[in-house]
């Protein structure tokens, strides 16, 4: 390769004298040229790849903070879900005991009905046999009145 490079050089140094140009001139032009020849496209690749690298690793690197703050943020859910799965145990627990509550209500309920009207009938009754008795009373006094009176006036 260096010997090409060489080759060029010369020829472009020549060609450069043919069309006038001083030996000073000619050589200071064919330098500048290979300088850029040589530093264009491997040192410009080169510091592109150094680049192109670096922003990899950059990027690598915040990828890998990434990852860890998704494996973080998924460790929490996974302990949320577990909370919320409790509380749903939980609340199953207590919609089962509400139900049953509700099913004893309605039970004490029926029979509170049904001792309501209980009463309700016994207070009838006993009313009835109230005056019933009154009425008797009454009669019972009134027999004995008119017997103590009978003995009285006799």
């Amino acid at each position: 390769m260096m010997t090409s490079t060489l080759m060029s050089t010369h020829k472009a140094f020549k060609a450069l004298q043919q069309a006038g140009i001083d030996d000073q001139q000619a050589e200071a032009m064919v330098e500048v040229f290979s300088d850029m020849q040589q530093r264009q496209p491997g040192a410009q690749v080169g510091k592109q790849l150094g680049q192109l690298r670096t922003k990899v690793d950059q990027i690598d690197e915040r990828l890998g903070h990434l990852t860890i703050k998704v494996n973080q943020i998924d460790e929490r859910l996974g302990h949320v879900e577990r909370k919320i799965d409790k509380l749903a145990i939980r609340f199953s627990h207590l919609e089962n005991k509400v139900d049953k509550m509700e099913v004893m209500l309605s039970e004490m309920n029926f029979r509170l009905t049904g001792a309501v009207d209980s009463l309700r009938n016994d207070v009838v009754t006993l009313t009835t046999d109230m005056r019933w008795i009154k009425r008797l009373s009454i009669l019972m006094t009134t027999t004995l009145l008119a017997a103590v009176l009978k003995d009285i006036l006799l």
